[in-house]
């Protein structure tokens, strides 16, 4: 069963009191409490995007590994930031706005109801709040930190990004998540 509820304590008990079904979390958010609990893993709507950690937090978990509950923290801000980027046209038709951008293939653009036609304003707002957080991300990658001011500090030496200053990293990491 899938169950995409929100519900963590259904999904635990779920786990605990059925031995003849698999339990799959509908979120990233809960995938590793519910592996924990016994269940079988995730099945998510943002899969296209997030699969890659999902496998390394999947990996991770089987093997014990102590880098999980890192990978999970990481699986459940990108899932807070695809439903911010997606929040003014729904979640189903942001995630192909960004899939459709991410492919570069406007087919992925093709929302059939009950979900919403996005217009060119909208798709540029899902779009913009997702690389904005995206290129955060891979430059704390890159240079090691998840420290947010630390990225802005170094990005603020490079000419071309001068005006990004470290105190201004807070506002925006808020904004980004709000």
């Amino acid at each position: 069963i899938k169950d995409s509820s929100g519900d963590l304590e259904n999904m635990l008990s779920m786990c605990k009191n059925f031995d003849n079904f698999d339990v799959y979390a509908g979120s990233e958010t809960y995938f590793l409490p519910v592996l924990n609990a016994g269940g079988a893993g995730t099945i998510t709507a943002t899969g296209n995007i997030t699969a890659k950690k999902c496998v390394e937090l999947y990996k991770g978990f089987k093997e014990n590994s102590d880098s999980v509950d890192e990978l999970q923290q990481k699986l459940t801000g990108e899932r807070e930031l695809l439903q911010k980027a997606c929040s003014s046209v729904g979640f189903s038709s942001g995630l192909k706005i960004i899939m459709s951008s991410l492919k570069n293939d406007d087919q992925w653009k093709i929302c059939r109801p009950p979900f919403a036609l996005s217009n060119d304003n909208i798709a540029k707002e899902v779009i913009s709040i997702f690389k904005s957080w995206f290129i955060i991300q891979f430059f704390c990658q890159m240079y090691k930190t998840n420290d947010i001011e630390k990225f802005f500090n170094g990005l603020s030496k490079i000419p071309q990004f001068d005006n990004f200053k470290a105190s201004k990293a807070k506002e925006l990491q808020n904004e980004l998540l709000k």
